[in-house]
């Protein structure tokens, strides 16, 4: 079943903190294919989003007066021209490092890149941190990125932190959202992996 053509879904937003426990997590299916899987806290619930099929789910927590973490879930269809193997090998190289960009922004700096194979597909990671001057509210910004080259598109797991300053918004990603947000890569599989 093609993967755009399916049915997203959207994690409404969490207002409290969520622990690592393992007993607070669980693996859900997105946009209908039980092929497609992420792990997330048991603590979310699922309801329809219809807009755009390539977007499958999105999770909100605000954890303070100044403090957002949302994930972002979604399918791109490879640019014209370009191919499974085009993005297969850049993803593998520090040109990996391009996805973790954002357009106009300030006092950008890459804090991890790298690349590996997830269930039989490149894939890759990088995480910056950055001032979002159009975020008047949490304008201290750090982005994780995954990843993933699959013969039907590149999927990508997109986590940010948001706060009022980079300090704050860089503290909160080291000591609480990093392990958070590598579990939920860790647990990202999307359709037609080889295995």
């Amino acid at each position: 079943m093609p993967v755009r053509n399916t049915i997203a879904a959207l994690l409404v937003p969490i207002v409290v903190p969520i622990a690592l426990a393992a007993e607070e997590w669980k693996t859900i299916t997105l946009g209908g294919n039980p092929d497609f899987t992420i792990e997330v806290p048991t603590v979310a619930t699922l309801e329809p989003q219809g807009k755009d099929s390539d977007e499958f789910m999105f999770l909100q927590v605000q954890t303070g007066e100044n403090e957002m973490f949302w994930c972002l879930a979604r399918r791109f269809d490879y640019p014209k021209g370009r191919t499974l193997d085009a993005y297969t090998k850049a993803l593998a190289t520090t040109r990996r490092a391009v996805f973790c960009n954002h357009e106009g922004a300030k006092d950008w700096e890459l804090l991890t890149s790298e690349s590996f194979i997830h269930n039989g597909l490149q894939a890759a990671t990088c995480a910056s941190v950055y001032t979002d001057p159009k975020d008047e509210k949490r304008p201290g910004h750090v982005k994780s990125q995954m990843l993933i080259a699959a013969p039907t598109g590149m999927y990508q797991l997109t986590c940010t932190v948001e706060d009022e300053s980079l300090f704050y918004a860089g503290l909160s990603w080291k000591h609480l959202w990093r392990d958070y947000i590598a579990r939920m890569q860790k647990g990202f599989h999307p359709p037609g992996n080889p295995q």
